[in-house]
């Protein structure tokens, strides 16, 4: 199959097999049915939350930077901080605080750091920071043992979770 074009989709898939004790996931895609409800991913005080976030922290504090800059993230300082569209976002140095805030949208983690798989799958599911990968210059996140499953398959995932995200913000922010 071409990378460009997805094979036609199975008029039913089954069912995503529950996670492994270990944390993977499953391989195997879950097409939603564009008419079923979306999940909702977990909120503090019952609102939408955009951000996967520990407190008002972004990504646990990991400079977004650093991701396209620097052979591994780094943990980002208090000082260099910058509050963006409702979540606090931390670098490791003022040059990467003004790298971001000239271009945001260039450097900040796809659907909202929550898991690219588990959104692929129509799940909300916390990233860990360590666990990630720049594809066609975006930045993704992964829960332990997901990143493996979604490496290849780049080219079929991410648009299947892009229309379950842009659903997401859509049912929910208008």
């Amino acid at each position: 199959v071409d990378s460009t074009t997805l094979p036609p989709e199975p008029a039913e898939t089954p069912p995503m097999a529950a996670p492994a004790a270990s944390g993977e996931f499953a391989p195997e895609p879950q097409e939603l049915d564009p008419r079923a409800p979306l999940p909702k991913p977990p909120a503090a005080s019952g609102k939408f939350r955009e951000w996967n976030l520990d407190g008002n922290l972004a990504i646990y504090g990991f400079d977004v930077v650093s991701y396209f800059n620097e052979p591994e993230p780094l943990k980002g300082k208090k000082k260099f901080s910058v509050e963006y569209r409702g979540a606090e976002f931390r670098f490791r140095t003022e040059l990467n605080k003004k790298l971001f805030q000239r271009e945001p949208e260039r450097y900040l983690p796809s659907f909202g750091s929550w898991c690219a798989l588990a959104m692929a799958h129509g799940k909300f599911i916390g990233a860990d920071p360590n666990k990630y990968s720049v594809y066609q210059n975006k930045l993704y996140l992964f829960k332990r043992g997901a990143k493996k499953h979604f490496d290849g398959h780049e080219a079929g995932l991410v648009p299947r979770a892009e229309r379950i995200w842009d659903r997401h913000l859509e049912e929910t922010l208008h």
